[in-house]
């Protein structure tokens, strides 16, 4: 049985417009950006860790992600931070923070994930929840 030009358009076309209402579908009840980045902000809250900057390198298996490794661990830190820390120097991040402390040989350095964060729940419109 073969179907003709006029039966495979309208196939294709119920098609596509499946497909559409699916996509709708998704992004309005599924695709809560919201509880995505409320995950991320607590991820960072509970990181804890502290050791010296023993290298430094963008990590082509996790995204290209800015990563530092410590003597003890390895964590992956924003680019606004990645500038910042130096092989050589000491970071401690504790739970429950959202600051990195960099000491280095003549100083100390603060780092805040709190700007961070309080300008990407600006940008995406996100409701205050900390």
């Amino acid at each position: 049985m073969e179907l003709s030009n006029a039966q495979l358009k309208k196939i294709l076309n119920i098609g596509v417009v499946i497909c559409i209402l699916f996509i709708l579908i998704w992004e309005i009840f599924y695709n809560d950006k919201e509880s995505f980045y409320k995950k991320n902000f607590d991820n960072i809250l509970n990181e804890n860790f502290s050791g010296n900057v023993i290298e430094k390198y963008y990590d082509k298996e996790n995204h290209n992600s800015p990563t530092i490794v410590l003597n003890n661990s390895k964590i992956s830190v924003v680019g606004n931070f990645w500038s910042e820390i130096l092989v050589g120097d000491s970071i401690d991040k504790k739970k429950g923070e959202y600051t990195i402390t960099v000491y280095k040989k003549v100083d100390t350095l603060i780092l805040d994930y709190k700007t961070i964060i309080e300008e990407i729940k600006k940008d995406k419109k996100l409701k205050p929840y900390n």
